[in-house]
Order: C-alpha cells, then sequence, then structure tokens
C-alpha cells in the first residue's frame, strides 16, 4: 500500500504523546525534529522507487561465462569449448559499474558509455603466459571470412582496439586501460564502438599467445589495418588458445538509417 507521509506522522506522534511527555522541553522538540526527519526521508525514498527515474548501473553478472556462439557460427573454433570464461569489463567510470554480460544482447550500451576504454580483468590468466586482448566490432559489412567471396551483413570484423604482451599477473586484478596499456604493447589504439546507426555487436578477446611470439610493429604512419581484419588468422596464429572473452551491444538510433546498414565508422 502506498505510504501517506502526515497521516503516518500524527498517528505515530497520537501512540508516543505519553512516552514524549515524559521527556524535558528542549528533549521533546529535538526528538519531534528526528521524527520528522526521518518521515521525509522515507517519503522521499519512496517516491523515488516508484517514479521513472532510471539509473543506468548494471550489476555484476551473476555467470561467470560466456557463450561463443557469437564467434563459432562464423569462425573455425574447432578444439575450443563454446563455453568460455568471461572476460570481466566495466565500462563504468562515472556511470557506477557497467559489466558486460553473459550473451551480446544481455548488455546495451548508449554511445557515450564505451567512449573512453573499460576496466579489464581475467581471472583465467595466469603469471607463465602472456596474453593479446582485442576488441572487434562483429557486424561491418565486408567479405565473408570463410571465404566465399560473398559480401553483406556482419561478414567481416572491424578492429577496434589490440594490445600484446601482457603478463597473466597484471591481468588478474581489475585494472584501468592506463595501467594495462603501460604493461604491454598497443598495436592498434583504442576507436571507440560508433555504429552509424542501429545497434551492432562487439567482443573482447583474450588469446595466449605461443611462447617466443612476437607482436606485429606497426609505425606510427602504417598503423594494423582494421577493416576486413584477419580474426580467423589471429585466433590460429594463438593456436586457438581462447583464454576468455566478453560480448555487448551498441546502439545508434538519432541519425537517417544509411543505404547499407550496419556501416561501422572505422
Amino acid at each position: 500500500s502506498d505510504f501517506v507521509f502526515f497521516p503516518a506522522v500524527e498517528s505515530f506522534m497520537d501512540a508516543s504523546s505519553q512516552t514524549l511527555n515524559a521527556f524535558p522541553i528542549p528533549m521533546r522538540e529535538s526528538l519531534a525534529r528526528t521524527i520528522f526527519l526521518f518521515f521525509t526521508v522515507v517519503s522521499v525514498f519512496q517516491s523515488v522507487q516508484g517514479s521513472d527515474i532510471e539509473v543506468k548501473t548494471l550489476k555484476e553478472p551473476d555467470s561467470d561465462v560466456v557463450d561463443l556462439l557469437f564467434l563459432s557460427s562464423r569462425y573455425d573454433l574447432r578444439g575450443v569449448p563454446r563455453i568460455s570464461p568471461r572476460l570481466e569489463v566495466d565500462f563504468g567510470y562515472d556511470y557506477g559499474p557497467l559489466w558486460t554480460g553473459s550473451k551480446c544482447e544481455d548488455t546495451e550500451f548508449d554511445l557515450d558509455e564505451t567512449y573512453h576504454p573499460p576496466a579489464i580483468r581475467c581471472r583465467g590468466c595466469d603469471k607463465d603466459h602472456n596474453y593479446s586482448i582485442v576488441l572487434i566490432g562483429l557486424d561491418d559489412p565486408g567479405k565473408d571470412p570463410l571465404g566465399s567471396g560473398r559480401k553483406g551483413w556482419g561478414k567481416s570484423p572491424l578492429l577496434h582496439w589490440a594490445i600484446s604482451n601482457l603478463n597473466g599477473t597484471g591481468l588478474q586484478q581489475l585494472r584501468e586501460y592506463e595501467e594495462i596499456k603501460d604493461d604491454g604493447l598497443e598495436t592498434a589504439e583504442y576507436r571507440h564502438p560508433y555504429p552509424k546507426y542501429g545497434c551492432q555487436r562487439y567482443s573482447l578477446i583474450t588469446t595466449q599467445e605461443p611462447r617466443g611470439w612476437t607482436p606485429p610493429k606497426y609505425e606510427a604512419d602504417d598503423e594494423m589495418p582494421r577493416r576486413n581484419w584477419p580474426l580467423q588468422a589471429w585466433i590460429d596464429i594463438h593456436k586457438r588458445k581462447i583464454v576468455a572473452a566478453t560480448c555487448f551491444q551498441t546502439c545508434h538510433t538519432e541519425d537517417e538509417e544509411p543505404n547499407e546498414a550496419g556501416t561501422c565508422s572505422a
């Protein structure tokens, strides 16, 4: 039932009048002010609870795993378990915790929420190995990665970020972008997800680097190519050792829809 403020105070005061009268007048006035303040706070809290105000805070998912169907349906992941440890990714910063869920459709971020790189934790990474992390847009139109030559929706990934030579020790704790960047070799600077229209899926994938592997190096004017990025080759180079991943959606619906839906800005 709805809380009615003043009758509740009046009823409480009537029931407590004999008790209050036992105190000196100054103490009675102090107690009355305290009671009034208490009911005011309760009333405001209940009014906010019943309003349409939305606080964009996503609690950390209960599940520690992610379904890799968004990859295995389009790439050769033979030998890779479909259920993988979830890479813990928090885009929160000033927004409060904004964790990604266990499936792409579990989490939808606004454009400004992914403007800055996330904080990351990989519980499955260990001190005896180095790791690479890439952020890819899954729904950028391009060539079929399996070699059919067809073009269409969601056939070629767009690279948004790549960093390698990350030791597992530093990834076991939730760390922000600048800390992660200082520990590794960033081969592609972070470019935030930005679908020109509609919703698109994005994934962060952590792979274990082979012993002695050296990540590609690019000069400032010759950075790693981003469109039609060879994700399959990347997975194969890392011997398909995907140790953690996550997936989310970002939506943009303010502009008019272009002729080719789903086009990402590189």
